[in-house]
Parts: C-alpha cells; sequence; structure tokens
C-alpha cells in the first residue's frame, strides 16, 4: 500500500541521478553519480505503469470505458518499453510478479477489492444513461518509446474513475513469457517486492517500482530503486548526426538516506509516518531518531519491521524462500529434474537421490557469489530439507499459472507438504469486473466452471490432505465478501465433466471462423445457459447479435450491453483457471477416470487462445468481427441457442447459409402483416410457459448455481 508522505518528503534532497547503461554521456550540463548496469522491476507495478501511461494518452473526449487501451496494445506497449531498457545496455536481470499472498494480507487484498466495487459503483451512479458509440479507427498501438517516457501529459481525472482492466496483470505475463524476456519473467513464492529487494541486496543493480515500500527495505550497499515516472529518454544527436539514446533516472539508496537522516535504518521514520500521516515529517523524523515513540515496542511495529526484514524470509512458508537458496543452485535443480515440456513429471522424482544430489552441489567448493547469498550464515544442510526441495517444484510448477491462480494452487500445495495451518482457508481472489453493480456479478455466470477447476485440484490431493469447500472472494451485491464454494463429490465431478466435453463437441460443430470464434461461440452459449437455468430473463436476440458483431448495440453503449459483455470475459477468464487448474491437478497424479477424462478436458482448453487474442476491446471488435465470419454468423447461432440444445447437431443450415434469416436480420414485411421473425417471436410470447420451456436451451447436468449459492 505504500508509505504515505514519506516519497514527497524524501524526493527533492535524496535522490540521485544516474545514467542507465554504460554509455558516456554526451550532453556536458546533465552531471549523474554513477551508472546502472542492471535491473530488477517490481512486476505488478510495471504492468499498471504501463497501462496508465497508456491511458494518459487517449482521447480526453473519449468515454472512460472506451478509453481503457485494449489488451493488445498493452501487450505490445510492454515489449517496447523494456526493448528501450535494453537499447541504453542494461540487464533486465528479473522481473518478479506475486504468486503467493501471505495470510496477513488478505484484510488489505480484501480492502483493495472493496475499493475498486465501490469505484464501480460510484461510476455507474455518475454515468446511468449511458454513452454515444465512437465513430473513431480502433485503438492504435504505440510505435515508439518516446510517448512511453513522456511524462508531460497526465491522466484525465475522469479515466481514474473507473477500475483498471481486470485482468491486466496475467496478460502482461503472458505476454512476456512467451517473448525474448520469458526466461527472467518469474511468477514467485511470495510478494514481488521483497523478490525484488532481496535480489537487489544480493547482486546489485536498481529495482523499478511504484511503491514506496521499497523504502524500508535493506537493499544493500550496491541496490537502489527508482520509481518508473523517474526515468527520462533523451534522444541525442552528435556531429555524426547519429541519433543517441541517453536514460537517465532519480534513484533512492535507502541505506544511504538513512544515515543522512541519523537513523540505522528507513523502517522507524515509515513506521511512524505510516501510523500518523498528518503529523510533519520533521516530528516523524525527530521521534524515528530519538526512540521516543511508545509506538516501538508494540507487536504492531515488530511485525511491520518482519514484513520487511529480508534475514527472516526463509522462516516460514509465507515470505520467499528462494532468496536463501542461490540461483544457481536451483538452475542446478533445474538441470536434475526430469521436465516434461512445462510439466514436472512428479513420479519419477525421488526426493532422496535429490536431496543427496543438493547436499553434495552445497558442500562442494565455490568461488561464484551466486553460491552465497547476504544470510549466508544461516545457510547449511539444515536449511534444505525435502520439504524446501518440495517447495521449489511446486513453485516451479506453477510457473506458467496466473498470480490468482498461483496462489490458490500454493495455498494447497502447503496442505501437501504439511504447513496448511499458514492458510487454513484456501481462497481465490476474482478481480472485479467492469460489469452492472446494480445486478449479479458477472462471475456468477462462469461459476460451475471455477467449481470444477477447484475440484480436479481437490482431487489430485490425498485423501487425508482434501477441503470440502474454497472460499471465493467477490462481489456480491454491494460488498466483497467470501463464499464457500462446496467442492463436487467423485460422480459429480465426472458428471460435469462430461457435460463439459459434450458441449465442447456440440460447438464444434456448428462454430465458424478462428478459434477466438470458436471461443465467443462457445462462452454465448454458456451465457444463454446460465440465465435459462437461472430464471434470469434472456437478453434480446437482436441486441446481442448487435453484441457480438460489434460491441455496442444500436447508436449507444448502455449498462445492459457491458453487462453482458463482461459475462462473456468472465466465462472465458474462467475456462482459463480450468485450463490452468486441470493442468495442475494432471502433474499431481489424478487417478482412474478423473485422470483420463482430465487429459480429454486439457486437449479441448489447450485451443484456449491467448488473453490479448481472446479479450477484444469493443473498438477492435467493431473495425474487424465482419472481416472473417459470414454474414449473420452471430443471428443464426444465436437462433439456435435460443431453440435449444436438440438442434444444435441436426441437418439445418449451419451458420452464414441464407435460407433463413437468423435472428436480428431484417425482413421486409406485408402490408398490415408482421415478418416472419415478429410472428415467431410473438408466438413465443403467447405460448404457455412449459412449451416456451422445450425450446429454450437444456439444463445443464449440474445443479443450479443458486440452489448451491442461494440467490442474492
Amino acid at each position: 500500500m505504500g508509505i504515505p508522505g514519506l516519497t514527497q518528503a524524501l524526493k527533492d534532497k535524496y535522490t540521485e541521478i544516474v545514467n542507465f547503461g554504460h554509455c558516456h554521456n554526451p550532453i556536458e550540463d546533465l552531471e549523474t553519480k554513477g551508472t546502472v548496469s542492471s535491473i530488477v522491476i517490481d512486476g505488478p507495478s510495471f504492468a499498471y505503469f504501463i497501462y496508465y501511461r497508456l491511458l494518459s494518452l487517449k482521447d480526453f473526449s473519449s468515454n472512460p470505458i472506451d478509453a481503457v487501451p485494449s489488451y493488445n496494445e498493452i501487450g505490445k506497449a510492454t515489449l517496447i518499453y523494456l526493448d528501450e531498457i535494453r537499447l541504453v545496455g542494461v540487464k533486465i536481470d528479473r522481473i518478479y510478479f506475486d504468486g503467493y499472498l501471505p495470510l496477513f494480507k488478505v484484510g488489505t487484498r480484501q480492502a483493495r477489492l472493496e475499493q475498486s466495487r465501490r469505484l464501480l459503483f460510484n461510476f455507474r451512479q455518475n454515468h446511468w444513461n449511458g454513452w454515444k458509440a465512437p465513430v473513431d479507427a480502433p485503438h492504435q498501438a504505440i510505435t515508439n518509446a518516446e510517448k512511453l517516457f513522456d511524462y508531460k501529459r497526465g491522466t484525465g481525472e475522469k479515466f481514474h474513475s473507473i477500475p483498471a482492466a481486470p485482468f491486466l496483470v496475467p496478460m502482461v505475463i503472458e505476454k512476456l513469457s512467451t517473448s525474448r524476456y520469458a526466461r527472467v519473467t518469474k511468477v514467485v513464492y511470495g510478494e514481488a517486492d521483497s523478490y525484488c529487494a532481496a535480489r537487489a541486496h544480493q547482486l546489485g543493480g536498481c529495482i523499478l517500482t511504484k511503491d514506496s515500500d521499497m523504502f524500508v527495505y535493506d537493499l544493500g550497499l550496491k541496490g537502489c530503486f527508482t520509481f518508473f515516472e523517474n526515468i527520462n529518454l533523451i534522444r541525442h544527436s552528435d556531429n555524426s548526426l547519429r541519433t543517441i539514446p541517453i536514460m537517465q533516472a532519480d534513484v533512492y539508496r535507502p541505506r544511504k538516506i538513512a544515515q543522512q537522516l541519523g537513523l540505522d535504518e528507513l523502517g522507524r521514520l515509515a513506521y511512524e509516518m505510516k501510523e500518523d500521516p498528518h503529523r510533519s515529517f520533521s516530528s516523524n523524523l525527530q521521534k524515528a531518531i530519538h526512540k521516543s515513540s511508545d509506538r516501538v515496542n508494540t507487536k504492531e511495529y515488530q511485525d511491520f519491521k518482519d514484513e520487511y526484514n529480508l534475514s527472516n524470509m526463509h522462516e516460514d512458508g509465507i515470505m520467499p524462500y528462494k532468496n536463501f537458496i542461490p540461483e544457481r543452485f536451483l538452475e542446478a535443480i533445474d538441470n536434475h529434474i526430469d521436465y516434461a515440456g512445462d510439466r514436472i513429471d512428479t513420479k519419477n522424482i525421488d526426493l532422496s537421490e535429490l536431496q543427496k544430489f543438493c547436499s553434495g552441489w552445497c558442500s562442494g567448493p565455490s568461488k561464484n557469489p551466486e553460491r552465497l547469498c547476504p544470510m549466508k550464515d544461516k545457510v547449511t544442510l539444515n536449511t534444505l530439507p525435502k520439504m524446501s526441495i518440495w517447495k521449489y517444484i511446486s513453485e516451479r510448477s506453477t510457473q506458467n499459472l496466473d498470480p490468482r491462480v498461483s496462489e490458490l494452487v500454493l495455498q494447497l500445495q502447503q496442505r501437501r507438504i504439511g504447513t496448511e495451518s499458514q492458510f487454513p482457508n484456501p481462497a481465490m481472489f476474482l478481480p472485479i469486473l467492469i460489469d452492472d453493480p446494480g445486478r449479479t456479478s458477472a462471475w456468477f455466470s462462469s461459476f460451475q466452471t471455477r467449481r470444477l477447476a477447484y475440484s480436479l485440484l481437490n482431487r489430485s490431493m490425498h485423501p487425508r490432505k482434501r477441503i470440502p469447500h474454497i472460499l471465493e472472494y467477490s462481489r456480491r451485491g454491494e460488498r466483497v465478501v467470501p463464499t464457500e464454494i462446496p467442492l463436487m463429490t467423485p460422480e459429480e465431478t465426472v458428471a460435469e465433466m462430461d457435460s463439459f466435453l459434450s458441449k465442447q463437441q456440440l460447438i464444434r460443430q456448428i462454430s465458424q471462423g478462428t478459434e477466438v470464434d470458436f471461443w465467443r461461440t462457445y462462452a454465448l452459449y454458456e451465457l444463454c445457459q446460465w440465465r435459462n437455468n437461472s430464471g434470469s430473463e434472456l437478453s434480446n436476440p437482436k441486441k446481442l447479435r448487435k453484441l457480438m458483431e460489434c460491441g455496442y448495440v444500436g447508436d449507444r453503449l448502455e449498462w445492459d450491453a457491458i453487462d453482458d459483455y463482461a459475462h462473456i470475459e468472465a466465462i472465458l477468464y474462467s475456462h482459463r483457471i480450468l485450463k490452468m487448474i486441470n493442468n495442475v491437478a494432471l502433474e499431481q497424479q489424478l487417478e482412474g477416470n478423473h485422470a483420463e477424462k482430465s487429459n480429454s478436458i486439457q486437449k479441448n482448453l489447450d485451443s484456449l487462445p491467448r488473453l490479448e487474442d481472446l479479450l477484444v476491446s469493443r473498438i477492435d471488435l467493431r473495425h474487424h468481427q465482419e472481416d472473417r465470419l459470414p454474414k449473420n454468423y452471430w443471428g443464426n447461432i444465436i437462433k439456435k441457442f435460443q431453440d435449444g440444445i436438440k438442434n444444435l447437431g441436426n441437418d439445418e443450415p449451419t451458420p452464414g447459409e441464407e435460407e433463413e434469416p437468423g435472428v436480428g436480420e431484417e425482413e421486409e414485411e406485408e402490408e398490415g402483416r408482421p415478418s416472419k421473425g415478429k410472428r415467431r417471436c410473438r408466438e413465443r410470447r403467447a405460448a404457455p410457459a412449459n412449451k416456451v420451456r422445450k425450446q429454450t436451451i437444456a439444463k445443464a447436468t449440474s445443479k443450479n448455481m443458486f440452489d448451491i449459492l442461494g440467490e442474492e
């Protein structure tokens, strides 16, 4: 959350200007104090920095929802920014992302979700009537780095009135993991900032972050940090007309600043300012210097210090253990284990042999500094038991997981290794979607998909380690609360897996276009099915067709369309969760019928596209959707869905054929006589309720979600 006021108090007098890279500075009036040759990046901070930089470049006349940068645009800008840093000769050493949530941070996470929910609620209140649909061209991706380093234009206030893109961080991780930066991108067993601090303490270098918590860490003599907005890019032309990029930054060295202020470390000052942000900086400093505050003897202060104490990082499973295991040692473990692609063949790992190998490696002589670390006096063979090795293997298997999924998987992994007391109630935290906050959360339409994922993960555990439910934190009405999700029995799990495979097969038969189109078709089917099963009113077919075709309904963007669009995105992302968790469950030795069906499910889910391709912005969709699908594809699809699942496999014309008009397609009317489409609508409205039920989509094999959760 940062330390209020600390950055503002220190930024003028206690920064140093440094060059990024080893090139000589040709501009005489730019005085610097040293160079930075290596950087460590706080991944979540980086993702949000790129997001808000792109947002600041939007036309302020745009409505806030359409101004949100597309995931494709964010992904490209991410690589452009990193490429520019490499161009000046700086090594990007690590990009760390959170992969595990400490138990003491649950309240903080819930408070942040509530803050986003309140932001969305107020936004809906202020814009209840929607907006006129834009007519401009699709999102234009940033093609040069200068705009990303130009901080003169701030983000419009109205653009901060809405929560950030809900899948921003996992999309950035996915982009980096499929780029030249894959090897340095790490989803870690803890919080990213502590890993960044430990890396800088151990090897030196500069941390790039937006979090003022970095002041509190001991970064050592060679470690420093800077905020993203403190990095400046200058293009200099020399006498030969060459353009030389020069990158500079104002950096902070916490250990040096503490000495200048007369302190042993900045932790005490940071705590005083956090507890009383309204008191002046000088007063807080004097209390910290003279240790005159009663707070220093409290348990709260000791907990605050422990949170930033790198020497204690290995003493409990909450904090990152990798900081006390040298990187080269971990690479040696990698070479010793037989990996199959991204999966670890845990069945063939002999932990006793691996322990013997590790002991021999650690006792061998070496002058390589990476085999040591700041806490070397505490690194003994006793600190590398089988449990630590298993923890490392567990973390290695979560490298391709999104942070929220990684958090859940590692919570259950603790049960596997006997440390479940550190997180007694495993939980999934779902981000706030841009849906209609006056209605049921858009996450509810894909509840059953996530429940299947949680159940498969649970089935992969030893019977004595299994749990009865998962907590899911999400918006329910006007609150963010945890909901107990009861996990399926073996019979229910098999039935749900069969249902998934059947639906996949049926939708494959009728869909056209790319894999993106197939999955959007599948998500639309799931939405229609959920509305039918839950007793919700089905969306207007014509409006739904327009929404799927171009992201808008008519010439306005209204909350009905926003809410349906959020449901589609939630369904797609829930299947991504299922894909990741099902993969982990397979690695952890699912058995019997579950394993066979789980493999079939994984083959279907492997076709799920990347987030930047799957979650298309409305503006991009409006300009490109018609390029790849037959005329009235979505109209015919919606007609089939609403006529019932019994028609999905017959010999009627496939979507795109023009024998019969689909939902929403215009027909000429004879004078005094409504068109066929309108007659059918009137006939359906006049039909008995039991007849209408037969024409709607059949119910799923699983329980109605509201039987489990209860209606809001």
